[in-house]
């Protein structure tokens, strides 16, 4: 089923919500200019781009374009942790703990002291909203998949 695809890939970008700032940072630092060559580099060689050039102005945009898309799951994740912030304050913190702080499913349970199919309910409805929010934004194409 294609709901379930798309649940997957939430669930993905979900376990990497806590080091999203992390790995920002790190493809920031992998984009590298190219030494010895200044903006003027093409016009002093008549148009001509090494081939060297090209390839790494292409990876840097390949860079930005995942920046862009991890910035644009983080703000849906946010979106979605800021509505549960006015539900239920155990079910902020349960969330909290699972995707931000990657804590087992056994400490949410002994820390909050709920019962599993409660923390089961909120984790599943997170997911399932953060699904809609990303199909809409178009992070996911249903069609495509």
């Amino acid at each position: 089923m294609k709901i379930n695809r798309v649940k997957r890939i939430v669930r993905k970008n979900l376990r990497d919500y806590s080091n999203y700032e992390q790995i920002i940072e790190d493809l920031q630092k992998s984009k590298e200019i190219a030494k010895g060559k200044d903006v003027n580099s093409s016009i002093q060689s008549k148009n001509r781009i090494s081939n060297s050039v090209e390839v790494q102005a292409i990876r840097n945009i390949n860079i930005d374009l995942k920046i862009e898309e991890i910035k644009r799951w983080k703000e849906i994740f946010d979106l979605v942790f800021e509505e549960a912030k006015e539900e239920y304050s155990d079910k902020e913190k349960a969330l909290e703990y699972k995707y931000k702080n990657n804590m087992s499913l056994s400490a949410i349970l002994n820390i909050l002291n709920i019962p599993p199919s409660t923390l089961r309910n909120w984790l599943v409805e997170f997911v399932l909203e953060c699904t809609i929010f990303a199909v809409d934004k178009g992070l996911v194409n249903i069609n495509k998949i």
